[in-house]
Order: C-alpha cells, then structure tokens, then sequence
C-alpha cells in the first residue's frame, strides 16, 4: 500500500527509498543533524537534508551522530508532564509514531464511513478517534 501511495514520488525523482542501508557517520552542527552517511550493499551514500527525522526503533542515527537526545520516558520532573512516570525509564521505548500527509487532493478527502471531513488532508477512525492521511 505504501509504495502506491509513494510511487508518483519514486518514479518523478522526488524520493528515493534505500533498502538495506545503514547510518555509519553522521554530521552535524551543534546538536543538529545536517548530513548522514548509509552504508548499503554495494556503496555508501551521503543524504542531505535540512531536518533529519530518526525513525529508527531505538534512535540509531542520533546514537551515530553523538547528538543530545533522551531515550523511553522522561519523568515528570523533567517533563512536567501529569502523566509522566515518577522516575523516568530510559529503556521504556514507545514503537515510532509520525503521522504525514504525503499529498493533498482537492475534493478527496474523506471520513472511513466516506462521509466529508471537516479537516483537510486527515480522516479519522470513528472507532479510535485518531487521525490518519487519506489519499
């Protein structure tokens, strides 16, 4: 479903997807991420972008890049979060969530039930409530 959705994208030059890559190096400035270096099978690539999102499972670029950054839950202390543990859990990991809107089409956005949304670009699940991009 994903490489339909993406397919405008890969075929225009637009994106490319790197399979079976790995972040080796990373560079940055002060705590920003400005470049990553993937080792693949057959080569490395470098891959500049203006803002890095990891979407690793265990934060793997930023280990890579030496960049500040907090693992699993922080505490309430630190947060000022109400529902923030006591004490953090550094090892308390929450799997990658990141919702995106890959396009928006005019006239095409709806709820599951196929009714209109009043929200553009994000329909949402009439039994969870969350949002999700519709195409």
């Amino acid at each position: 479903m994903l490489e339909s959705m993406v397919s405008p994208y890969l075929t225009s030059g637009r994106m490319r997807i790197l399979y079976r890559h790995v972040a080796v190096e990373v560079e940055t400035s002060g705590d920003t991420i400005t470049s990553v270096h993937l080792q693949g099978p057959e080569h490395r690539v470098e891959v500049r972008a203006r803002y890095v999102l990891d979407a690793t499972e265990l934060g793997d670029v930023l280990a890579v890049g030496d960049v500040e950054h907090v693992t699993g839950f922080e505490s309430r202390a630190e947060t000022g979060e109400p529902s923030a543990p006591d004490e953090a859990q550094p090892s308390n990991m929450q799997a990658f969530s990141w919702v995106f809107a890959i396009e928006y089409r005019e006239g095409r956005t709806t709820r599951s039930s196929g009714r209109p949304t009043t929200t553009s670009g994000v329909r949402t699940s009439p039994t969870t409530g969350r949002g999700r991009c519709s195409g």
